[in-house]
Order: C-alpha cells, then structure tokens, then sequence
C-alpha cells in the first residue's frame, strides 16, 4: 500500500540502537486515511519525505522487506557485533575493520564445512 500525506516533521530524536524515532504531523485528513494510516501500525516499511507533491512514478514499486522486528538478522547481528567490539575489545582497529575480518572468519568457517 502506498500512503501520501500533507505533513510536517515536526521533531525526532535518536533511538539507544542509533535508529531515529520522527514526529510527523499531518493537517485535517479524509475517513480514508486515517483507515490506511490505521492499517499500516506496526508494519515494516520504507518512508519517502519530499517536499513538493511526488509523483507515481517517483515512488518505487520494489517490495519492502518483511522483519518481525524493527531490524533485519543482518542488522541486529551488525548490532550486537558493535557491542562486543565495544565491551570486549581495545578498539585498537576500527569497527568496520573488526566486522569485515568477523565475516570473513566465519565465511571459511562455513565454507570448511561445505568440503
């Protein structure tokens, strides 16, 4: 379902997991709407700002990725990898570096099992 609103950000504040939580306000909407609006709780999904009216054709028609959570596996592992490099390490490589050499570590560990 695709959803355009009149709307002002309005604020928005960072989250404990670096996500961010945004205020939107919306002036006086139709019945309908607010049934759309309704039917999209708790549904994961990707949101578009613009500030002039958008056409059809600039929203894209790809499906959104369906997560029980607020985060994809990949994205929680990412985040609970940072922890540990946080809590376990020296931090004396950056953590980008200290991820990409953990996936790598684990990609031969699979691909030894796959032999």
């Amino acid at each position: 379902m695709k959803l355009q609103l009149p709307a002002t950000i309005s604020g928005f504040r960072t989250m404990a997991d670096n996500g961010v939580r945004i205020t939107i306000d919306t002036q006086e909407l139709e019945p309908d709407a607010y049934k759309a609006i309704g039917s999209l709780v708790k549904k994961f999904g990707w949101l578009l700002f613009s500030e002039n009216i958008m056409k059809e054709e600039d929203v894209p028609d790809e499906q959104a990725p369906e997560f029980k959570g607020e985060k994809s596996p990949s994205q929680r592992l990412r985040a609970c990898l940072y922890k540990y490099w946080e809590l376990n390490t020296n931090q004396s490589k950056t953590f980008n570096s200290f991820y990409n050499d953990w996936i790598e570590k684990k990609t031969k560990e699979i691909k030894e099992l796959l032999t």
